[in-house]
């Protein structure tokens, strides 16, 4: 704490990163805060202001370090105040908001700080948005409904110019950072696309909504050891819209995901959620994008030309589902796919990105046949480890190594001669 005077006015300071409990600071954080509830429910004290309070009769001014959230408790079970300031650690940025982590402040039923449970304290994070109060009202409300966000109302501060909404810091990274590190296995994937799948329609299709910004950086996970399922959150639905509701024909969203429709300014549905998520999912598996044209150089408008044009050419529908998705790309390259699988995987992820919205395939379909999938290739394994155990390592090692020097010299033209050859060969799925 830091005190100033000038000819009329005492002014405190109180740095709340390294707030204590000396009972100084926590008597005027009590008057401060006592004083604003009286007044509101819930509010924010932001930095930039001095706020006023008494103390015997003397007027005073108190400064924060940082912007502070102060709620009262509205459950029975669970009286007090929830007061959390925000931290300078800005988490994201996008085109609506900044999300910054918060600092948790136990603050009792007589507005006194209590020592800290750092144990117990739970992570959240906040959202500042600046713009039209309708507009943030409205993400506000969706995220509320949203169970997996734990989001709090939407508090807006004095002057009507910035609102925040609390939630809770949900594990993992986001995915764009998953990916860039990613060196999993083809069991990991899968189960990484098929976490991806419920997600989207537990989390925003279920609750009847389109997301219409599904993208890599609006996607947290958190990988588990062993091949355990990992945890998928969706996030950031300042885009959303709910089906059947008021909606618009403008662009949202990332073009680099968006599909045709979102390009050609018609309606989001849930199937152009799908066509975002094929992209993301072509990545998974082929480890990145390989871009036919130049997205940010001359090219990127002739690109989102023929993307527009009304009846799409041959070319320009091939551009608009393939835009850096060729279908002989790098798609699950590893040597141990069988090749009926990798068949398998790659019409899924195509039926995702057809160019006609109602030729995608739904959540559950896509979901079923990835279970498919997983069982045969589960079978596959329990057959490949009893052979292992039952011929011997150096019968087993020849046997694989002359396929593979046989197979160098043979010129595997028809689908049954590939097919007979994965089935031989040490590849599994």
């Amino acid at each position: 704490m830091l005190l100033q005077t000038d000819e009329h006015n005492i002014v405190f300071s109180i740095e709340l990163l390294s707030l204590t409990t000396d009972a100084f600071t926590a008597f005027l954080l009590a008057e401060l805060l006592k004083k604003n509830e009286s007044k509101n429910r819930e509010y924010v004290l932001q930095k930039s202001d001095s706020h006023e309070i008494e103390i015997e009769e003397q007027k005073c001014f108190i400064r924060l370090s940082h912007d502070l959230i102060f709620r009262r408790r509205d459950k029975p079970e669970k009286l007090g105040f929830r007061c959390e300031f925000i931290e300078d650690t800005l988490l994201a940025e996008g085109s609506f908001g900044k999300v910054y982590l918060t600092t948790t402040l136990p603050i009792n039923e007589k507005f006194f700080l209590e020592k800290r449970r750092k144990n117990k304290q739970k992570k959240r994070i906040v959202k500042v948005l600046s713009g039209e109060l309708a507009f943030t009202k409205k993400e506000a409300e969706l995220m509320e409904s949203l169970p997996h966000l734990h989001s709090k109302r939407m508090i807006v501060n004095q002057t009507g110019n910035k609102s925040y909404i609390v939630m809770q810091k949900l594990p993992g990274q986001d995915l764009s950072e998953v990916l860039k590190s990613l060196n999993s296995s083809i069991d990991q994937s899968i189960e990484i696309f098929f976490a991806l799948l419920r997600a989207l329609k537990e989390q925003v299709h279920d609750k009847g909504l389109v997301h219409r910004d599904i993208k890599p950086e609006n996607i947290m996970v958190e990988l588990k050891p062993n091949l355990a399922p990992p945890t998928v959150n969706m996030i950031d639905y300042g885009c959303s819209i709910r089906i059947g509701g008021k909606s618009d024909v403008r662009f949202y969203g990332n073009s680099r995901y968006s599909s045709p429709e979102a390009l050609r300014f018609e309606t989001h549905t849930q199937a152009s959620d799908i066509f975002s998520l094929g992209k993301i999912i072509y990545q998974l598996f082929s480890g990145g994008f390989q871009y036919k044209i130049d997205i940010d150089g001359k090219k990127a408008d002739e690109w989102f030309k023929k993307c527009t044009e009304e009846p799409l050419d041959k070319e320009a529908s091939e551009w608009i589902s393939h835009y850096g998705i060729g279908p002989n790309d790098n798609f699950g390259n590893e040597t141990n796919i069988n090749i009926n699988h990798r068949k398998k995987l790659q019409s899924l992820i195509n039926g995702m990105l057809a160019n006609d919205p109602d030729s995608r395939p739904n959540l559950n379909e896509l979901m079923t046949e990835l279970q498919i999938i997983q069982k045969e290739k589960q079978k596959k394994d329990k057959q490949w480890v009893f052979l292992r155990q039952c011929v011997p390592k150096g019968i087993l090692s020849l046997f694989t190594s002359s396929l593979s020097s046989a197979a160098s010299k043979i010129s595997l033209t028809s689908e049954g001669t590939q097919r007979s050859f994965f089935k031989c060969n040490n590849s599994r799925f």
